[in-house]
């Protein structure tokens, strides 16, 4: 095992796009409680790479320039520094442009020649420099540092390299809407003429350290040996889970509402009634020589009518196809994949009753030649 060992009774949940949350973890995962810096946090559980380190005691800043994002980030991740500004190589104001993507707000500015694209909205927002920032807040450590500001990035970086603290592991995003791969490269050299040592790209984002040790650990991407769920997966697991809560549920009190007592046994006299005297037409002898010779003279062809065959006893398999259909939707569209299964069962108790049936033909037609 790389790393951090991620062997645990309680699965790792990601919460991030690609990954990065189990990458960071397998690395620092058996370090005391560390410290991040989320550039660009955007929402503190959707896609975020620092919510699963939350929830496994670590704290840190976000920052997140949209306004109406810091609502939630008070709300869920109270005990974070949430900070509604930019970071950039400078401290000032700058204008935020928010697409109709939200996710890709960005503090560059748009070419003249493009003009505003509908549904673009700007902002001023305060921008601060990443080292004066961690200064006034008196923060002197910093385990990860993630960069994910569209295309802004190498500003971001030039905004500490200067200053006292240096990160121990970097995530930067390495590739921008309408920039590709660019701003990240240009990140990603600053950097490494800065010292850090480049452990992978995985398509998305880049993975620096300052730790020769974590190389191996960040070097490889999240993947199934590092036993971990998403936060989707996880949320449809238990989804399911309630939905065949529910569905026990239900089926346990319309088996109650359905049950009925047994009926009560019939008394002696009524049983020694029944039985019928000899000689009458319920003596199962004078019924056996009637049912043979209406077989004859059906084989004759004389155009006997028989009586109709009484309405077969519905079986367990059309018992559960009429059930089923009795649920509620929500509940059917559960049992869906079962249905084939229970037509199959249904078509094969028919075949069965009527081979039987069909055996049953030939014998009292052997009996009424015998009998003729």
């Amino acid at each position: 095992m790389i790393g951090h060992p991620m062997h645990s009774p309680t699965p790792f949940i990601s919460y991030a796009q690609h990954g990065e949350d189990v990458i960071l973890w397998r690395a620092l995962g058996d370090r005391p409680a560390g410290f991040y810096v989320d550039v660009g946090a955007f929402d503190p559980s959707m896609h975020s790479v620092t919510r699963a380190l939350y929830e496994r005691g670590w704290r840190g800043i976000n920052i997140e320039p949209q306004p109406d994002r810091l609502e939630a980030f008070e709300r869920e991740r109270p005990e974070d520094t949430n900070l509604g500004i930019a970071l950039a190589d400078r401290d000032g104001t700058a204008t935020l442009t928010v697409p109709s993507v939200p996710g890709w707000a960005s503090i560059l500015e748009l070419p003249a020649s493009e003009g505003q694209p509908e549904g673009v909205r700007t902002l001023e927002v305060p921008v601060r420099r990443l080292d004066h920032l961690l200064a006034e807040l008196g923060i002197e450590r910093v385990d990860v540092l993630k960069i994910d500001v569209e295309g802004a990035e190498p500003a971001v970086v030039r905004g500490f390299l200067d200053g006292p603290v240096r990160p121990l592991v970097c995530v930067v995003e390495g590739v921008a809407p309408g920039l590709g791969r660019a701003a990240g490269d240009e990140a990603v050299a600053l950097l490494v003429n800065a010292g850090y040592l480049h452990c992978l790209f995985d398509g998305l984002n880049h993975y620096l350290t300052a730790d020769p040790s974590l190389e191996a650990a960040l070097s490889v991407p999240a993947n199934p040996v590092d036993e971990y769920h998403t936060d989707l997966l996880d949320r449809l697991l238990r989804e399911r889970y309630d939905l065949q809560s529910q569905v026990a549920a239900l089926t346990a009190e319309n088996r109650t509402l359905r049950g009925s007592p047994p009926p009560p046994s019939p008394p002696a006299t009524a049983l020694a009634s029944a039985v019928p005297e000899p000689g009458s037409v319920l003596d199962p002898v004078v019924r056996g020589a009637r049912r043979r010779a209406t077989f004859a003279m059906l084989l004759r062809g004389e155009g006997v009518t028989p009586a109709a065959l009484p309405a077969p006893v519905p079986g367990a398999a059309s018992t559960v196809l009429r059930l089923v259909r009795r649920l509620p939707r929500p509940v059917r569209r559960l049992g869906r994949p079962l249905l084939p299964l229970a037509r199959r069962a249904l078509a094969l108790v028919r075949r069965w009753r009527g081979a039987i049936s069909a055996r049953g033909v030939a014998r009292r037609s052997r009996i009424a030649s015998e009998d003729g």
